[in-house]
C-alpha cells in the first residue's frame, strides 16, 4: 500500500467514521421538534394590465371592447387590472 492510498483509505475513514456518529446522534436525539419562525408581513401589488395586454386582452382595455355578455351598460371596459 503506498503512501497516497494510505492517506486516502484514511480520509474515507474519517467521513465514515463522521457519518456513522452523526447517524448515532441522530437516533438517540429523536423526540418532539419546537419549531419557530418569527411573524413578519409580506404584500406586493402587481400591476397586470400591460400583461393582460400582452397575452392577448387588448380589445378588452379599449372603450369599444365588446363585453355584452357581463352587462348592458356601454361603453364597459377595463380600465385596470392589479394584484395586491
Amino acid at each position: 500500500m503506498t503512501l497516497v492510498n494510505t492517506i486516502y483509505f484514511y480520509d474515507e475513514w474519517i467521513v465514515l467514521m463522521l457519518k456513522i456518529q452523526w447517524k448515532m446522534n441522530f437516533i438517540l436525539q429523536m423526540g418532539e421538534v419546537i419549531f419557530k419562525i418569527p411573524k413578519f408581513n409580506f404584500s406586493s401589488n402587481l400591476a397586470l394590465k400591460d400583461i393582460c395586454k400582452t397575452l392577448g386582452m387588448e380589445n378588452a382595455f379599449e372603450i369599444t371592447a365588446d363585453l355584452t355578455n357581463l352587462s348592458d351598460t356601454k361603453p364597459l371596459f377595463i380600465s385596470n387590472i392589479k394584484q395586491n
